[in-house]
């Protein structure tokens, strides 16, 4: 019987004394295929493979096959036998660890030598298990050993020892029952002279398990560097490589091969010089977004995966629209992301990164008279206001810039807003005070300046697909008629794509009841099963609606000078 680890076969003694489980994968490891490893479409990986046995422990959220799972049953091969610790990996159940050991460990035991020679080795001092006596659940591996576990089986946590803890599908785990277990088995590393632990799975919840665990981690993304301008950046899905239609649908960002297949696969567009870019190896790493953390935590989805064809994620994204569940799969597992699985909803993160503007500015003034600037107002108990500047980025891009969110408690309050920022053009909502919106509209038309206000509501279903959110015009009455849903989906998307589309003041989340009216309306499918809808949630939402009016009175500015003349009164309707 072999008791000492067999040689690195191949391996240069720099690499096996410095990187022994990079040394590993690179010479003598196996898929369960029985082919070698390779780290040409995952390089996030070699950083992994490099550093994970030396560090005490770390987290990962992750898409599914991207290699995370390979790396954490190499992991347990080196660890038990080369560095000889006591190894425990824990399932979500006990049906599921027996197919994992099954399906993933055993035929590794097989097909490698090394390992072939190490299994059954040494049966630790004090152990009750017998030598030889290797199983599903516990194998003995050179002179450490392997203990496969499954969460929500509580008699396998009692009385054992462990080094190396790895906990596989952790929101599984959890939701199997298994809290009290994991706890169980931390504890058992307690003893241990050098212990590590490892949590990875994909995400669930936001705030909750994993991602949880990632938050309070050193934050680590996988950034790209774009072969145009060289910005480096993380590519998120709505920012970089899709973008959703008037009609609903998505399509690509990369125009240059959205319709042409034969050009090749889509690409991402950089978010800095708005060109697309070919996902390259050189030039990406992982940056830590809070590097004094201490423990080290990772996230990446299949867009970091450079064999995966962005065309075909594409697809499936566009074939999963019709059912509530197929988007969350597709969000938790291939993206990565954690979502309430009743519904989506704006993000804490995603208002956080849109927050870089400058601070809100309570003043106004002379200033604004030289830009171009819109207004948007939800009317309830008070009136919830955003005045919006319109900036152009370079490449062209024009972003919505928020100078002011406020909250006041009459129909004059605003109207001194409009005046102070200059506004041309404000939306406002023509529900519960109907007849002071037409007042403040018609106070507008009377001054014949350069503002225009304008009267929002909603009709419940889109006929017309030609126009944004099926806009309907009553140029006489200043009504502007939209899809109530298109029109928050098109500004929910602007804020999942950042500051390049939607940009709030650097202290907007200290504004009153703006984070939650903004993350209250939650997202998802009509009672019909035939659309998506938004939901009030459980607050408020009228920052969220200011917003949406602020977002159709650009578009009505857009529309052409007719709503806009300066100097002119009811003509401008004409124009």
């Amino acid at each position: 019987m072999t008791t000492t680890p067999p040689p690195y076969a191949g391996i240069d003694a720099r690499l096996a004394a410095e990187y022994p489980l990079l040394g590993i994968g690179r010479t003598i490891h196996r898929t369960t295929r029985g082919g070698p490893l390779s780290f040409g479409g995952m390089p996030y990986l070699v950083e992994l493979w490099r550093d994970y046995p030396k560090l005490d422990g770390a987290d990962a959220v992750k898409a599914v096959q991207t290699g995370w799972s390979e790396l954490m049953v190499a992991l347990t091969q080196e660890r038990s036998g080369w560095a000889a610790r006591s190894v425990t990996y824990v399932l979500p159940k006990g049906r599921g660890r027996d197919d994992f050991v099954k399906t993933r460990v055993d035929p590794l035991h097989r097909i490698v030598p090394e390992y072939r020679a190490l299994l059954g080795g040494e049966v630790a001092e004090g152990s009750t298990e017998a030598e030889g006596s290797s199983n599903i659940r516990v194998k003995h591996f050179g002179k450490g050993s392997q203990r496969y576990l499954g969460a929500g089986v509580s008699d396998e946590f009692v009385e054992f020892s462990t080094d190396v803890l790895i906990v596989d599908e952790y929101d599984e785990c959890v939701n199997a029952g298994g809290e009290k277990n994991l706890a169980l088995a931390e504890n058992r590393l307690r003893a241990s002279p050098h212990p590590q632990m490892f949590r990875l799975g994909n995400p669930t919840r936001p705030g909750w398990g994993i991602s949880k665990l990632y938050d309070e981690g050193d934050g680590r993304r996988w950034f790209w560097r774009c072969t145009c301008c060289g910005h480096r950046q993380v590519l998120l899905w709505d920012v970089h490589v899709v973008e959703r239609t008037d009609t609903g649908r998505w399509i690509a960002r990369d125009a240059e091969r959205r319709d042409d297949p034969t050009r090749g696969d889509v690409r991402p567009v950089c978010v800095a010089c708005r060109k697309p870019f070919d996902r390259e190896a050189k030039g990406a790493a992982w940056v830590a977004a809070r590097p004094t953390a201490g423990r080290r935590s990772y996230t990446m989805s299949r867009l970091d995966v450079l064999t995966q064809g962005l065309r075909a994620l594409i697809d499936e994204w566009n074939k999963k629209q019709g059912s509530v569940e197929g988007v969350i799969q597709f969000r938790r597992g291939v993206l990565g992301e954690a979502i309430d699985a009743e519904g989506f909803s704006v993000s804490a993160t995603q208002l956080s990164r849109c927050a870089v503007g400058p601070a809100n500015d309570p003043v106004g003034g002379e200033g604004y008279g030289s830009k171009t600037v819109v207004a948007g107002v939800d009317v309830g108990k008070v009136l919830n206001v955003f005045v919006d500047v319109i900036e152009k980025l370079p490449g062209g891009k024009v972003t919505r810039r928020a100078a002011l969110v406020a909250a006041v408690g009459s129909f004059d309050a605003a109207w001194d807003i409009l005046e102070r920022y200059r506004v041309q053009i404000a939306v406002f909502d023509a529900g519960p005070e109907r007849t002071k919106c037409q007042e403040i509209r018609d106070k507008a038309r009377n001054k014949g300046g350069r503002l225009a206000v304008w009267l929002c509501q909603f009709h419940p279903t889109a006929k017309s697909g030609d126009e944004k959110y099926a806009m309907r015009l009553d140029r006489t009455a200043r009504i502007v008629t939209v899809d109530r849903t298109q029109l928050l989906d098109t500004t929910f998307d602007e804020i999942a794509a950042g500051p390049t589309e939607r940009c709030f003041p650097a202290d907007v989340e200290t504004v009153d009841g703006f984070v939650r009216q903004m993350q209250a309306p939650v997202r998802t499918l009509s009672e019909k099963k035939d659309r998506y809808v938004w939901f009030e949630g459980s607050a408020p939402d009228h920052y969220f609606l200011a917003n949406g009016y602020a977002r159709v009175a650009y578009d009505l500015l857009q529309r052409g000078a007719r709503f806009v003349v300066v100097g002119r009164g009811d003509e401008d309707d004409e124009g």
